[in-house]
């Protein structure tokens, strides 16, 4: 896991040229969370997922310009030219935060720490569901 080549190696530098990339576009952007190694705390863990499954770009996402609005005749056509370039950015910018999202819920998935977590979660509900059958079943049997 945490050598190179590795699970946490390869999703960390995933992770961290995102975020390289947000900053790039917007300075005053928070940083955003290490993805860490098995060793790292549940509590970190989850301000890792949280911050990436709320992610939303700050990119400009020009580069999905339909027009080039220096080239418009007049006015009207500029505007018109605008407003289809804007809606191009929007879209872009949904496809990047939904591939972002995407990649997150992969890994989330697969995180054997995400996972460990998830099953000790479901044994602890499991032996406290056990202790209050068994408390039932006592009171029960004093009747």
């Amino acid at each position: 896991g945490d050598e190179d080549g590795g699970f946490y190696a390869v999703y960390s530098s995933a992770f961290a040229a995102i975020s390289e990339a947000e900053l790039c576009a917007d300075a005053d952007a928070e940083t955003a969370p290490e993805f860490g190694r098995s060793d790292a705390s549940w509590a970190h863990i989850r301000l890792f997922y949280a911050y990436w499954e709320s992610f939303t770009t700050k990119r400009s996402c020009a580069s999905a310009d339909v027009y080039d609005t220096r080239q418009a005749p007049n006015r009207q056509v500029r505007r018109a030219m605008e407003k289809e370039n804007n809606r191009a950015r929007s879209e872009a910018k949904k496809k990047l935060n939904d591939l972002v999202r995407a990649l997150v819920a992969y890994v989330r998935k697969r995180d054997p720490r995400v996972v460990n977590h998830t099953s000790r979660l479901e044994e602890e509900r499991a032996a406290k569901a056990a202790a209050a059958e068994a408390a039932r079943r006592r009171k029960q049997a004093e009747y």
